[in-house]
């Protein structure tokens, strides 16, 4: 799908640090918990199996995906990004010697090849005949390529796991399920894309079980449902708690 060309400033309203956005919101604040509520809702959708996205498992599976999540939210949802983006070390691992800074991500013009190579990579494995520890190492991987590519302007940590997903699908495995806290989670991605995969594969290896029938899976929390309804006005007050409450990681790691 080609997009839009967009520079930095045209994904912002003017004079601001606010993302454009479809709802027309000038908060970053309220911007946060509706991109939050939404994404969610179309979240749980996707692993569900509702929203009907063909597992290509390529640069366009990752279009759909995004254009699925962030539809409500973002005219240039499901388009790649035309603007670079820097790796920055979080905050609150400064202090960490293991956590390196990784630089920029992918440039933007050379996505189709990086993405290429990510389609070679998963066509080429043998994903019916791998054990657990071989499954674990190859989803850690393949995560890897696409974070370092990121894709898009915003929402690639949760596109990326869908696509995890998605691949674990193709295998026959179910990975779904609340991750670890926000910082091991956000450090292991770290550390798998410097080339220290070991608490990644972790991650994914805890979580390998044999893919459940799609009758067998269980409906969406009615907590998620009551977070996708909540008045952008009363989001900013509640929305902290039913976030953690829901396991859930959405804006705050892209």
């Amino acid at each position: 799908m080609a997009g839009r060309v967009y520079e930095w400033d045209d994904y912002f309203i003017p004079g601001t640090g606010v993302l454009k956005n479809l709802p027309g919101l000038t908060d970053s604040d309220q911007l946060y918990d509706y991109e939050y509520a939404k994404s969610l809702l179309r979240q749980q959708q996707i692993e569900l199996g509702i929203a009907k996205i063909p597992a290509t498992l390529d640069g366009e599976h990752l279009q759909a995906l995004h254009r699925y999540l962030l539809q409500d939210v973002y005219e240039w949802a499901g388009e790649f990004r035309t603007v670079n983006i820097v790796n920055e070390k979080p905050r609150d691992m400064w202090a960490d010697p293991n956590v390196k800074e990784v630089g920029h991500f992918v440039h933007h013009q050379n996505m189709p090849q990086a993405l290429n190579f990510l389609t070679d990579m998963i066509d080429a494995t043998d994903w019916h005949h791998l054990d657990a520890d071989q499954m674990a190492s190859k989803l850690a991987d393949v995560h890897s390529h696409v974070n370092m590519a990121h894709p898009f302007r915003e929402g690639n940590g949760r596109v990326t796991r869908l696509f995890v997903e998605a691949v674990a699908d193709h295998a026959g495995y179910d990975i779904r399920g609340p991750l670890p806290d926000k910082k091991s989670y956000i450090r292991a991605v770290i550390l798998a894309d410097d080339n220290q995969p070991s608490a990644l594969e972790a991650i994914w290896r805890s979580r390998i079980a044999p893919l459940p029938s799609q009758l067998e899976r269980p409906a969406p929390p009615l907590l998620a449902e009551r977070v996708a309804r909540l008045r952008v006005e009363a989001a900013p007050q509640i929305a902290p708690t039913l976030r953690r409450a829901a396991g859930y990681y959405g804006p705050s790691i892209n």
